[in-house]
């Protein structure tokens, strides 16, 4: 680099720790710089004619992920090496030395608080609200109560829809997946995880599963958004009473996950459900009762678990009613119910923080 140019890029770097406008005197920009989108932007000579605005050797290769409702930071690879802050990145005849600030596509941006460049060169907000490096804004998150026994549910049926609709609910790819199986059958969690890799595959999705045996493990797992969806498979080995201690296990963790935007799903069947449900005061008491053999029907169609669902389906087993001893709120839905009116699928929405 020149003499010439390595003094323009010195006195670069001190005008941006004074601010990114300072170039701009009199509504014309200070030798050395060219006005560009309302902005004053370092012109660097590139070997050829004339010369012009350094052109970026900036790649995206990370992107958004979603993730509770958050976008996760994206990541850049310049052309001939990695990214690092401060360092130079431009094209060909040099770049811009911004320290403390980051070189993005030929001007120096705070990635901290820059929603265009928000983490990393080119990963953009969908909020257009950056602060931390990290983007701003929260999807809701969601609980589903289903009284379906997936063990017996084909693949592609009405009823592997709706299980796939509740954990595709979360935008996270590949979606990351808990099962919940310290007291479950190995038949029902090989089943459900089966459903959710073809719901998956359906969709254009991808899905990460594990399987959970501790309670606890779980709850941090959850908390630390480490897992987008939790399935809590019916529990016919668990011990009388010991679901009450799990629900106190989880109280504070799911909380605070489904206010993240996590989804929690609990395939409710038998009395250990029952007590997770009632103890865990997720949609208030619910009574759970043995329901005949017959056709169930959508109830909300307004609702995001009903989505491509046909109306009425019959399943080849008996389902379970989840009955509310008080009334439900606003923000809880009866999404099937049997043909009799027996709630069936319950879906609360839960508001970013709640």
């Amino acid at each position: 680099m020149s003499t010439q140019l390595q003094q323009r890029a010195l006195y670069a770097a001190v005008l941006s720790l004074v601010g990114c406008n300072f170039q701009l005197v009199g509504g014309e920009c200070l030798d050395g710089y060219a006005l560009e989108d309302g902005r004053c932007l370092a012109v660097v000579e590139d070997g050829g004619a004339g010369g012009g605005i350094a052109a970026g050797g900036d790649t995206n290769v990370g992107g958004s992920d979603g993730g509770f409702g958050a976008e996760a930071g994206g990541g850049e690879a310049p052309a001939g090496g990695g990214p690092s802050a401060g360092a130079p990145q431009g094209g060909a005849g040099g770049g811009l030395s911004c320290d403390p600030l980051t070189a993005c596509g030929g001007e120096c941006v705070d990635i901290d608080s820059d929603p265009q460049n928000c983490g990393a060169c080119g990963h953009a907000c969908q909020t257009g609200l950056c602060g931390g490096g990290q983007c701003q804004g929260s999807s809701a998150g969601h609980v589903a109560a289903i009284g379906i026994d997936y063990q017996g549910v084909n693949a592609g049926s009405s009823a592997a829809r709706l299980l796939g609709n509740a954990v595709f609910l979360h935008a996270h790819e590949p979606v990351r997946v808990a099962l919940y199986t310290q007291n479950a059958s190995n038949d029902v969690r090989d089943q459900v995880a089966a459903l959710v890799g073809a719901e998956a595959a359906a969709r254009g999705r991808s899905a990460m599963i594990t399987n959970m045996l501790d309670a606890s493990l779980l709850g941090e797992s959850a908390q630390d958004l480490e897992t987008d969806v939790v399935i809590v498979l019916p529990q016919p080995y668990a011990e009388p009473g010991e679901m009450v201690g799990v629900a106190n296990t989880w109280a504070l963790p799911l909380d605070d996950f489904t206010g993240a935007g996590g989804v929690l799903i609990v395939l409710a069947k038998g009395p250990g459900a029952e007590e997770l449900l009632t103890a865990s005061q997720w949609f208030g008491p619910l009574v759970l009762s043995a329901e005949p053999m017959q056709s169930l029907e959508i109830s909300s169609w307004l609702d995001a678990l009903s989505v491509g669902v046909l109306s009425p389906f019959a399943l080849s087993h008996a389902t379970t009613s989840l009955t509310p001893s008080a009334p439900l709120d606003a923000w809880t839905q009866i999404v099937v119910s049997t043909q009799v009116g027996a709630p069936v699928i319950l879906h609360r929405v839960v508001a970013p923080g709640g």
